[in-house]
């Protein structure tokens, strides 16, 4: 009785729509919720738009996910708090806001390109056979690997809800060419990453470009963020007509209360710089509401495990379609170098190493 009573209590101090479900029912909405016409007693599940198979499972840990509420579809977290699950929903993401951080992006790309071309002539020169200077140059391509990341981040901020091209892959291969470039670099740069995918191919429609940067994201935070000399551990498992995506690793400080929906609107200075402005992780998020999924952080003591799931899907047409080639938003640099800069030491990024 005295934790419902602090529930409701603190969902009244919360200035986005915010409510109580327990078993599957409303119980509790605060004013926010009430002008979007949410009500005690309306069932929940009918509200989800992705995430009903992975809700239907939740035990603990929080789950991001896409409601339908009064026809408007948005970003949610539900957190389990023993028998009652609080779900906040996110109002930072309008059109608008993401228009004008793509709209910043576009007017950032054209100088960023033109510093990346002149870095390409003037680094090896000036790096030559001295060895700090060398070292300085492969400092100075980290971070404009780690600029290019952000503004890439920013410029696909316009995309989300688009699911784009959908195309059907084997997603193990997929996978598999990926985490063994990453184990790669990992064997240079002191992060080791361990992983177990199926054997058998699992064939599914799949936006490449987006799950290839959402997974990316995944792993970088997880590494960021992990304790000295432990390892990450990402495992593809297949459950009926669903694939899930975890990341696992050893956190060294406690995951935050709040939600990475807002993350960027935060105020300047208030976090460490080594927190970021959180488009990554509305990346993933979107990746997994444009294929039908949702998102599962838990903690258990030190170790944090962020899962992706999606649903497995087939092509409606049985037709061959001719692959369209789409822009490389890295300008066909390596992919796995641009999402991880965050984590990857500067050695990394030596010259002979890029070439």
């Amino acid at each position: 009785m005295e934790q419902n009573q602090d529930l409701n209590t603190m969902l009244q101090f919360l200035s986005q729509p915010a409510f109580l479900v327990q078993k599957g029912l409303i119980t509790q909405v605060n004013t926010a919720a009430t002008a979007c016409c949410l009500q005690q007693g309306m069932e929940f599940a009918p509200l989800l738009v992705t995430g009903l198979e992975e809700y239907k499972e939740l035990t603990s840990g929080n789950l991001y996910v896409a409601l339908n509420i009064s026809g408007i579809v948005r970003d949610a977290c539900i957190t389990v708090m023993d028998e009652t699950q609080l779900v906040t929903v996110e109002e930072g993401l309008t059109q608008e806001k993401l228009q004008i951080l793509s709209l910043a992006a576009t007017i950032l790309r054209e100088p960023m390109n033109g510093l990346m071309a002149l870095a390409d002539q003037f680094l090896p020169v000036a790096a030559g056979q001295d060895a700090r200077m060398q070292q300085q140059a492969a400092l100075m391509n980290r971070r404009l690997y780690q600029m290019l990341r952000t503004v890439g981040n920013m410029s696909d901020a316009s995309t989300f809800g688009d699911a784009g091209t959908m195309e059907t892959i084997e997603i193990c291969g997929f996978f598999e060419e990926i985490l063994e470039r990453i184990v790669e670099l990992g064997q240079h740069s002191g992060i080791r990453l361990s992983y177990q995918i199926p054997h058998e191919p699992i064939f599914t429609l799949a936006n490449t470009a987006k799950l290839e940067r959402a997974v990316l994201n995944q792993l970088s935070n997880a590494m960021k963020f992990s304790a000295p000399d432990t390892e990450v551990q990402f495992r593809l498992t297949k459950k009926g007509n669903r694939l899930y995506i975890s990341v696992t690793n050893i956190a060294e400080q406690p995951l935050p209360s709040g939600g990475f929906h807002n993350r960027f609107l935060r105020t300047p200075g208030m976090e460490s710089p080594k927190n970021g402005v959180g488009l990554g992780m509305l990346l993933m998020q979107n990746a997994a509401v444009i294929h039908g999924g949702a998102v599962l952080m838990e903690q258990t003591a030190d170790r944090v495990r962020v899962t992706l799931s999606l649903p497995i899907k087939r092509a409606k047409s049985p037709c061959v379609r001719s692959p369209i080639l789409m822009p490389d938003y890295a300008g066909e640099l390596d992919h796995n170098l641009i999402e991880l800069s965050d984590v990857l030491p500067a050695d990394a990024y030596k010259l002979d190493k890029l070439i």
